[in-house]
């Protein structure tokens, strides 16, 4: 499972921000997250009291920025299909250049995935699977997405400066005048 928090640790309710507990210099696992009020056990996935946990890469709920950690629960709350929620979460950082071989096959996490907002910049992304992705806003910067598969993925508004598109399957994919493309490249073209 997975948890999306701000570049400090931090998720965001109504405008308040409630920080997780972090691994520290040579953790793999941070020190368990506790909700300072859980709820009963009641199967609901949401409400109040409860540390959500998303089944897949899915960025719905996320600060403005974000990064995405490994997570595990404790004192099952409820879930729907999309998350489960605990009472307690401990954490386990993705590296990026582990998120980067998870985009590609044969794991393919980036399929029809939520990564509006994110920050894949530089990564090495060749051959990615991300049809029908939802990479808006994303920061792509310098990605080499050579070869990747982006049918039906949502770019508008996607910073695609000096990322390598070479060979790149556009078909069926979403971009606007906000989508930033490499110099010279033009999608209509490819």
């Amino acid at each position: 499972m997975f948890k999306f928090l701000g570049p400090s640790g931090c998720t965001y309710f109504e405008g308040k921000a409630f920080q997780y507990n972090l691994p520290q210099r040579g953790e793999k696992w941070s020190a368990w997250t506790e909700h300072p009020e859980p709820a009963e056990p009641d199967g609901k996935a949401c409400g109040p009291g409860r540390l959500h946990l998303m089944k897949q890469l899915n960025s719905q709920y996320t600060p403005e920025s974000w990064w995405v950690w490994w997570a595990q629960g404790r004192d099952l709350i409820g879930e729907d299909d999309e998350k489960t929620t605990y009472a307690a979460v401990r954490l386990r950082r993705i590296y990026p250049v582990v998120l980067a071989r998870a985009l590609r096959p044969p794991f393919n996490w980036g399929y029809r995935a939520n990564l509006n907002r994110a920050c894949l910049r530089w990564l090495n992304l060749p051959g990615a699977d991300l049809r029908g992705a939802d990479l808006r806003g994303a920061d792509l910067r310098r990605a080499n997405l050579r070869r990747a598969d982006l049918r039906k993925a949502d770019l508008r508004g996607a910073y695609l400066y000096e990322a390598d598109l070479r060979e790149v399957d556009l078909r069926g994919a979403k971009w606007n005048c906000h989508t930033i493309w490499p110099n010279g490249f033009s999608p209509a073209l490819e």
